[in-house]
């Protein structure tokens, strides 16, 4: 009900940019109307433009998810098993965090919330090649310049 409710109403009121928040109908259910679906609640508050730009963001996540497997795929077929036990456990994090942004808000509990932040951040710049600390220390190296950080 909660579902087809949010939809139905954001796709009749504001279908482009949503409603800007999640109502509430006391009425019908104790919570606001989309709770618990990343994609209804962000269907609601921003539209069919905010569903698309996090469309984009699980098609990115998706595509490096594939970069890592077959980064994880090419150290076992060279024997290298013992490195890939972080790896894994990184891409398991990032998945488990894709299906609970179907069935919760992505900014429902504050520490959820960052959780999905680190994970996702650390397996990107896994996935991209680079190790933790490489990040750091160009984080490390950079300097404050006028106009923002500038890479050494």
């Amino acid at each position: 009900v909660s579902y087809l409710t949010a939809i139905e109403m954001t796709l009749d009121q504001n279908p482009l940019t949503g409603l800007g928040f999640t109502p509430k109908i006391p009425e019908i259910l104790s919570i606001p109307i989309g709770s618990h679906s990343s994609w209804t609640s962000i269907l609601v508050r921003s539209g069919l433009l905010g569903v698309a730009a996090f469309a984009v963001i699980y098609g990115l996540l998706f595509r490096q998810l594939g970069r890592g497997m077959i980064r994880v795929a090419g150290w076992v077929i060279e024997g290298k098993k013992r490195d890939v036990i972080m790896p894994i456990s990184l891409i398991r994090a990032v998945i488990v965090t894709l299906l609970w942004w179907l069935t919760e808000d992505l900014d429902g509990p504050a520490a959820g919330a960052a959780c999905a932040g680190l994970v996702i951040g650390l397996f990107w710049v896994w996935s991209s090649g680079n190790t933790a600390s490489h990040a750091v220390g160009k984080i490390a190296d950079s300097r404050m310049e006028p106009g923002g950080f500038k890479w050494r």
